[in-house]
């Protein structure tokens, strides 16, 4: 079985890393590279790099699993989309250091990293999302699609994140909270209400900055 790590850059690096673990262990895939429509070189970290043009010429859903390397909500949905309307199969990668219940229902093409927590009850989870190092989610949360929380987000009990939703670093969700889709919140933010669609959300208590822009690390105003 090949793997293809969508997106040759520094998360890109992460997730190889996160992979070659995972192959050390149970050898789950025969040949791994990256996938990148903008790349000008052929190599990334001495792995081939190729457009998913050629990818998809090369293999198909039978062969070869894809796994998203893109910090960005929005930029994460659309390459699923694109992904699987080819039908290709996004597996989940977790880290063997991570801390998930059977409980816990997750879907597919989720990237859980190091010394994360995800409660023992009840927390569903949709698809391709990625919740890094130190971060925390509590019971009977329910995560949509395609979000991304950084590194020591803590998300406490009956709390609903919406699809393309960004959790910055270090932020807090006071429980039962609802982050509504493409929101964001700022590193350090403590949201301790709602916060509505398209909203950026920052401070302690968490205001409203701004709207989205559509992107978290471009665009801003």
């Amino acid at each position: 079985m090949v793997l293809g790590i969508y997106c040759a850059g520094g998360f890109g690096g992460v997730v190889l890393e996160m992979v070659k673990e995972i192959n050390s262990k149970f050898s789950r895939w025969d040949y791994v590279c990256f996938i990148d429509d903008y790349a000008k070189e052929k190599l990334y970290l001495n792995y081939d790099v190729m457009s998913f043009e050629t990818f998809n010429n090369l293999y198909n859903k039978f062969n070869a699993h894809v796994v998203i390397a893109s910090g960005e909500p929005l930029g994460r949905k659309k390459i699923y989309e694109k992904v699987k309307k080819y039908g290709f199969e996004l597996p989940n990668i977790i880290d063997g250091l991570a801390n998930i219940k059977d409980s816990s229902i997750l879907g597919e093409g989720n990237i859980i990293q190091d010394f994360t927590h995800i409660s023992p009850s009840n927390v569903l989870m949709g698809d391709n999302n990625v919740v890094m190092t130190f971060s925390r989610i509590a019971h009977d949360s329910t995560i949509g699609s395609h979000c991304v929380f950084a590194s020591s987000t803590n998300i406490s009990g009956e709390c609903t994140v919406m699809d393309c939703s960004y959790i910055g670093t270090g932020a807090k969700v006071r429980e039962k909270v609802k982050i509504h889709k493409n929101s964001i919140v700022g590193m350090g933010a403590v949201v301790t209400k709602d916060v509505d669609e398209n909203n950026v959300v920052v401070g302690n208590p968490a205001k409203i900055l701004r709207k989205n822009s559509g992107s978290v690390f471009k665009g801003k105003k």
